[in-house]
């Protein structure tokens, strides 16, 4: 199973090179040196010297080259762009580095990021769910829109995407089919907080006071903490200043 992903025996998505599939495969090499050098060192006494130059050369020049790659791990945007100085069409790294962008607030950086990322692979539905959430955060609708059907297209169970595209839909003023979207959403998996939360906060939209409490108490009894349905259920309850 450890090099299943590697002989792509384990179905891993997009194929994508990673250093961790060389961990294990590399075992068997520096075994065969190991032994290979201790057969030498019983075998010549006169040798042993040099053997032992080979060694210490080796060993530093390892020493040095894993301190450089470490130092490539510094943080998330120097791992990205030494990732991209590598291998410049990777799809995944310009989409970890488009999400990276947009949790520190630099949207037009992320979406820069998430266009790239979609010039690549056009159908990888997370660059297509994320750029449609920046696109609608940002108030183009249309294009939000646009982007989030195409990564239903491609993904047609991506919970997500289907809130995303709810609230998309109610900001251009199609009300049903975003109802719509948020009931397939919590039908299509249950168990997820955020998707009850999106359908409470429709049907409180739409004067369905006691279908909306339904929702935010069934967000809470998933996820007790979740600050944003504990505000919504104060507020149907009638005490914006009450935490149920």
């Amino acid at each position: 199973l450890a090099i299943g992903p590697t002989l792509q025996i384990v179905p891993t998505g997009l194929r994508v090179p990673h250093d961790r599939y060389t961990y294990l495969p590399s075992i068997g090499l520096c075994v065969a040196v190991a032994f290979a050098g201790a057969a030498l060192w019983r075998q010549s006494r006169r040798g042993r010297p040099i053997l032992a130059a080979v060694a210490a050369a080796l060993l530093t020049a390892f020493a040095l080259a894993s301190a450089r790659q470490v130092g490539h791990w510094r943080d998330s945007e120097t791992l990205f762009a030494h990732a991209l100085a590598a291998q410049p069409r990777n799809v995944i790294v310009r989409f970890s580095r488009g999400v990276m962008y947009a949790r520190g607030g630099e949207d037009d950086r992320a979406i820069g990021e998430l266009r790239a990322a979609l010039a690549i692979h056009p159908r990888h539905a997370d660059s297509h769910n994320s750029l449609g959430y920046l696109l609608y955060r940002q108030g183009e609708v249309d294009g939000a829109i646009h982007h989030l059907r195409e990564a239903l297209s491609t993904h047609p169970g991506y919970v997500r995407a289907m809130t995303n595209l709810g609230n998309a839909l109610e900001a251009r003023g199609d009300g049903e089919e975003a109802l719509g979207w948020f009931r397939r959403a919590v039908a299509t998996d249950p168990d997820a907080p955020d998707s009850h939360y999106w359908l409470g906060l429709a049907f409180e939209r739409r004067g369905a006071r006691d279908a909306a409490i339904a929702e935010q108490r069934r967000v809470l009894a998933l996820a007790p903490e979740h600050p944003w349905a504990r505000r919504a259920l104060a507020r149907l309850e009638g005490d914006p200043g009450k935490t149920p």
